[in-house]
């Protein structure tokens, strides 16, 4: 657990009591805070630990601060009322990241953050710099929670994956290392609109120190207006690495788990770290080698003599999509749940041109078909993923069947997990046992 400091007897308000809420308490209560907990979703009213935040009087309480969990609004697009009576009361809004800023780690600190990649990105970099021996403690928006994790000192490594929701509660950030994949449209209601979402992610560019470096991804449209924005953070940072998407890798790499142009972005990017690290190129080759990828992220699940199932239902907007069928351009495409507002499916014509065909599911598939058959796409519509599943199977001879929704779950599946499971097992239960995946060169 992280070791807070100068907390004893604060009166704290804390909002939220998921992964990172439950670790937040618990580091608060071990540093001697005042803790007033609350949260939505469970059943705590009859509970005398938790008192409920919203319909408490703020100005006799005297909170200090309030600590919100990241799925929490505090802004947009309506203020949780909790949050609501903070600001009215001058109550400083604060995520648990910034408790661990405060707490000053003497570990240095990487943060990675992107619009799509940055678990995966995450998880490659902690997969190279274990296999290096590297003291190292991984988490936040992937992983175990922030607070949760120790320092493992000042020879050692803090990794931490950022959201932008955490990024925008966290205004003491200070990193060592700031790795960005990629800014495209996404959660626009929650920040106000692409400038609020814009904003958010630009907060990763906030260094420790002046050897402080910034290992940044080209090519998407948030990177490009920030790096041409004077105003903002990226644009200021004086020890940048910007990654071009045909630059050149040191040297030939098999990974097996990284299919597609933008894992091979991914690969450099953990390369640039790596090496600013002073690791050795053999142990990079290697590690990268033996990376065993990310659950529901391109995740190769099975295959038989006909048939190679991808797993890629992370994907939950268009973008992330976009990458997965540029990898499998000639699959059988399953997309389909909430469609999220104000996406242009007729984007993805270019690359679902070669596809081999189209199986739409869930709430929003019709809408979706329609966009889809003004692009001139061909597509099926099914109400359920087992029938859509069921459907490539029987209308189609083989070759890859793709899961990559471009859609939030909510309609039909508890999160994106959920609906991975729910494919991985209409893979196992209806085909052979998985073989080995094939190894897949990322060519320098």
């Amino acid at each position: 657990m992280i070791r807070l400091t100068d907390l004893n007897g604060a009166r704290v308000a804390l909002l939220g009591l998921g992964r990172s809420g439950r670790a937040a308490l618990a580091a608060l209560r071990a540093a001697g805070a005042q803790v007033t907990a609350w949260d939505d979703q469970q059943n705590l009213s009859k509970s005398g630990d938790y008192r409920n935040l919203a319909t408490l009087d703020w100005a006799q309480e005297r909170f200090e601060q309030l600590v919100i969990a990241p799925g929490v609004p505090h802004r947009y697009p309506t203020p949780h009322p909790a949050a609501a009576l903070a600001r009215k009361q001058g109550v400083p809004i604060i995520g648990d990241i910034e408790l661990l800023m405060r707490a000053r780690p003497k570990a240095r600190l990487i943060g990675v953050s992107g619009t799509n990649g940055k678990s995966t990105l995450v998880a490659l970099i902690g997969h190279i710099l274990q296999q290096a021996g590297v003291k190292l403690a991984l988490g936040g928006n992937f992983g175990p929670a922030s607070l949760a994790l120790d320092d493992p000192g000042a020879e050692g490594l803090i990794l931490l994956e950022l959201s932008s929701y955490q990024l925008e509660t966290t205004p003491s950030l200070a990193l060592d290392f700031a790795l960005m994949t990629n800014i495209t449209p996404d959660h626009l209601s929650r920040h106000g609109g692409w400038a609020g979402y814009l904003a958010a992610k630009d907060r990763l560019f906030a260094p420790r120190h002046t050897e402080a470096l910034a290992i940044v991804a080209r090519g998407s449209a948030g990177v490009e207006q920030l790096l041409t924005t004077r105003q903002s953070r990226l644009h200021r940072w004086s020890n940048k690495l910007l990654i071009s998407p045909d630059s050149p890798l040191p040297f030939a790499l098999t990974a097996p788990r990284l299919a597609g142009a933008h894992n091979r972005s991914n690969a450099l990017l953990a390369i640039a770290l790596a090496k600013a690290l002073g690791l050795d190129e053999a142990l990079i080759a290697d590690a990268i080698a033996s990376y065993p990828g990310l659950a529901h992220r391109q995740e190769w699940v099975g295959e038989t003599a006909q048939w190679r199932f991808i797993n890629d239902s992370k994907a939950t907007n268009l973008e992330a999509t976009l990458w997965a069928l540029r990898a499998y351009p000639d699959a059988v495409w399953l997309a389909g749940g909430q469609a999220k507002a104000g996406e242009d499916w007729s984007q993805l014509a270019t690359a679902a041109a070669q596809l081999n065909g189209i199986e739409l599911f869930g709430q929003d598939a019709a809408e979706i078909a329609a966009a889809l058959q003004n692009a001139r796409l061909s597509c099926r519509v099914h109400r359920q993923l087992d029938e859509a599943f069921n459907a490539a199977l029987n209308a189609h001879p083989g070759g890859t069947l793709l899961l990559s929704p471009a859609c939030a779950s909510f309609d039909q599946f508890e999160n994106f997990e959920a609906r991975g499971e729910a494919f991985r097992t209409l893979v196992t239960a209806q085909l052979a046992p998985p073989l080995n995946p094939p190894a897949e060169a990322l060519q320098p």
